[in-house]
């Protein structure tokens, strides 16, 4: 599923919109594969992104049973064209995939894909982001997590 995932984001064009009038960093809070806490997002270019969500691991989650504790997730973005541009509010969306681990007894480790559908409030530089991320759970055992869904809201600067 990842394999595929890598090679649908390769072959689509790279024709993002701008980061929100040039911004170059977003910060706020958000959730990631397990991971709830302060979300940072990094624009590398137009098209590339970086999301990093540091905070508390396993939160809610006593079906996975592997305990709670920090944790930490990164994923890499392709971002996409516009869907709309409805001001004061332009939807977009896009595309990655990442890695999350917990330092919990046991430790956790874990990937995921991301397809995000976000909502760019103008000209106040904020997002709302509602992610759909199916995950592989590699340590402490494998495991599949292929219903999982996640949110961000962040403001850019």
């Amino acid at each position: 599923m990842t394999i595929l995932l890598f090679a649908t984001m390769l072959s689509l064009p790279a024709e993002a919109a701008p980061p929100r009038g040039g911004a170059k960093v977003g910060i706020g809070v958000g959730g990631g594969l397990g991971v709830s806490g302060l979300s940072g997002k990094f624009w590398l270019n137009d098209g590339n992104a970086i999301q990093v969500v540091v905070g508390a691991w396993g939160v809610g989650r006593d079906d996975w049973g592997y305990g709670y504790g920090v944790g930490l997730g990164a994923d890499y973005l392709w971002e996409m064209p516009e869907l709309t541009r409805a001001e004061p509010v332009i939807v977009a969306w896009n595309l990655g995939a990442g890695a999350t681990v917990g330092a919990t007894n046991p430790d956790w480790l874990g990937v995921s894909g991301v397809a995000g559908l976000e909502f760019n409030f103008q000209p106040a530089p904020i997002d709302i982001t509602v992610e759909y991320r199916p995950g592989f759970v590699i340590l402490p055992g494998p495991g599949l997590d292929l219903v999982n869904f996640t949110g961000h809201a962040r403001v850019h600067f």
